[in-house]
């Protein structure tokens, strides 16, 4: 088993300090989606969307452990009003059951963990009906009667595919994070969760393990991470890799010597923190392309 554990908050991704592990990090992409709730009233919340991502399609995530929310995170997290009054802690389960229970609010905006199951290559990916199917919530993820489980507990077990044959936590193209934390482009990897407020928060410095494997019968992996900013720091120049104040050909040159690679140790070079130098960081930098602003 391959284990490797990492604390850094920086910007970039957190990567498994170990060179041979697939799952590369965790990240996440932040927006604000106005969505319809239960008759007819219009939501307005801060969406973060948290992803698994990975260099090898053959990866399948199996689960997420020991995931302990930062002070922070710990907010009222958004459920819709098609919600039971008095709920058991699976408001955090997959959970539209489709019919009534479909609507905008609950696909778009609703708190919830899974393990893949949503559609791939979409920016903003939905909950549909019986996404979740197999998936199991740990107990102690919302302690009973506390604000009516609306946010997971410090130090809370996680959440895992039951029936891993499914494949649900496959591998595939997901949306990454923009300069600003839009979703903006595609990578690879596995979407895990959704956290959903009224106002401004902020899930960074919550950590987890990831235990994945390659399908049926391979053996399971593990590997401990830190959800880093979604936006990087805005005195930072991106694309500006040797820091001379202007993003040119000399900073073309070094992202091109480390292409295909995770960075090679040069800071600045995997400009959307996806685990991997290639064509999407090449679009930013030419995107800031002149003097830094």
């Amino acid at each position: 088993m391959k284990y490797a554990s990492c604390l850094s908050t920086s910007a970039a991704f957190c990567l498994a300090a170990t060179a041979s592990a697939d799952i590369t990090g965790v990240y996440t992409t932040r927006y604000t989606d106005i969505s319809e709730d239960r008759g007819q009233a219009l939501q307005t919340t801060t969406v973060i969307d948290l992803y698994v991502s990975s260099d090898d399609d053959a990866d399948t995530v199996l689960g997420i452990f020991d995931f302990s929310l930062t002070p922070e995170a710990q907010v009222i997290y958004f459920q819709s009003a098609s919600e039971p009054a008095f709920p058991t802690n699976t408001w955090w389960l997959p959970k539209n059951l489709g019919g009534f229970f479909d609507i905008e609010s609950v696909r778009r905006s609703d708190s919830f963990v899974t393990i893949g199951g949503v559609e791939q290559n979409v920016l903003r990916p939905e909950q549909s009906p019986g996404v979740g199917a197999g998936q199991s919530l740990d107990e102690d993820f919302a302690a009973p009667f506390d604000l009516f489980f609306a946010y997971p507990q410090p130090n809370s077990g996680g959440w895992w595919n039951s029936t891993p044959e499914t494949l649900a936590g496959q591998v595939g193209p997901v949306a990454l994070a923009g300069p600003d934390g839009e979703p903006s482009g595609f990578g690879r990897g596995v979407f895990v969760g959704r956290f959903s407020y009224y106002g401004d928060f902020s899930i960074e410095g919550t950590t987890l393990t990831v235990a994945w494997n390659q399908g049926p019968g391979t053996p399971q992996q593990e590997a401990d991470f830190t959800i880093p900013p979604v936006v990087a720091d805005p005195t930072e120049c991106p694309g500006d890799i040797t820091e001379d104040g202007v993003v040119d050909g000399a900073d073309v040159a070094i992202l091109l010597a480390v292409w295909g690679t995770d960075g090679d140790g040069i800071p600045g070079t995997d400009i959307n923190g996806d685990g991997t130098v290639d064509g999407t960081d090449l679009a930013f930098l030419l995107a800031a392309w002149d003097v830094c602003p």
